[in-house]
């Protein structure tokens, strides 16, 4: 995130607070990232007080690191559904915008699927282009491939996973079948962040294609 300036990483904490104070119903949290933002804009950068707004980011970046340790847990942060209502087989695809384990993760999901037509779906196409844009290699193919399938209750998993050079998941795919012979099966495409801003416009890009 250093690489975005000195202005962007402060944004970012803000925007990350405010985004995580909401999710997890922490208003401190969600007031200390309102503070930052006022203070960038009222205290500039080539003032002489802006140290405090440095000091101020770095204490807020350590609080949302602790947060999100003690935690330890799944924070939905945004999703976008084509319907609200929950009625089973969900044929659709599904979006979200998680924070896993001190990881930002957008998950494309497709409950149900029979065939290969709803896999290529012209909006989640263009969605799994402009997320993957993000990452160093758009084409994944100089990232560590492995594969793996296995069964569990007669429903038969297979597991895809790319790694980065440092060793840190970045892309998982897990199509699996459900009780029905194989005839439907279900798809989950992960793909993991280090850092809330990257991954918020990310988010962002995939919320402008589906309008």
């Amino acid at each position: 995130m250093n690489e975005l300036g000195r202005g962007n990483w402060i944004d970012a904490i803000a925007g990350e607070a405010v985004v995580v104070g909401f999710a997890l119903r922490e208003p401190e949290l969600e007031i200390k990232g309102t503070e930052l933002a006022a203070m960038v804009v009222n205290i500039k950068y080539d003032d002489d007080e802006f140290y405090k707004v440095e000091a101020y980011a770095r204490g807020l970046e350590l609080e949302l690191e602790r947060v999100k340790k003690e935690r330890d847990k799944t924070i939905f942060l945004d999703k976008v559904r084509k319907s609200e209502e929950e009625k089973w087989p969900i044929r659709e695809w599904e979006y979200d915008f998680l924070c896993v384990k001190g990881r930002y993760q957008i998950w494309l999901n497709l409950p149900v699927y029979t065939g290969v037509v709803m896999l290529v779906d012209k909006e989640k196409v263009a969605i799994e282009s402009a997320i993957r844009r993000f990452f160093v290699d758009s084409t994944f193919e100089s990232y560590e491939y492995s594969y793996e399938e296995s069964i569990c209750q007669d429903q038969k998993f297979r597991v895809k996973i790319w790694h980065d050079g440092q060793g840190r998941m970045v892309r998982e795919i897990i199509n699996h079948d459900h009780g029905d012979d194989g005839i439907s099966k279900g798809w989950l495409e992960r793909y993991y962040f280090d850092d809330f801003k990257t991954a918020a416009t990310a988010w962002h890009e995939l919320r402008k294609i589906t309008g």
